[in-house]
């Protein structure tokens, strides 16, 4: 029973953290004009507007802490060149966008 209560916990928490959104992150940055990120041909589609993201965390400190508090901050957007297979596609950042995200950027179809 107390594996279950733990089980079932676990789900529910993990359950709360999930976004129903289209997320993926920039895998290779050919060029600052050209990215390849991790969403696919079922994600999305050539046109397709995303947002490029970055968190910011600051410890709270102490041995008490529970972690760290971290914002996600906003770097700009871009649109979807070609969907090149089920797992990548091509993203072109919108003018200056591109000098701000590095691999492993968080990007959201929006």
């Amino acid at each position: 029973m107390k594996n279950l209560t733990l089980v079932l916990s676990a789900a529910t928490f993990l359950m709360g953290c999930a976004h129903s959104m289209m997320r993926g992150t920039v895998v290779m940055k050919d060029t600052e004009d050209e990215l390849h990120v991790c969403m696919g041909e079922k994600e999305v589609k050539a046109g397709d507007r995303v947002a490029f993201f970055t968190n910011k965390c600051t410890p709270r400190g102490g041995r008490e802490a529970l972690g760290d508090r971290c914002t996600k901050i906003r770097i700009g957007e871009g649109a979807v060149i070609q969907s090149l297979n089920e797992h990548y596609s091509m993203v072109r950042p919108d003018a200056g966008v591109g000098a701000k995200v590095t691999e492993g950027t968080v990007v959201e179809k929006i």
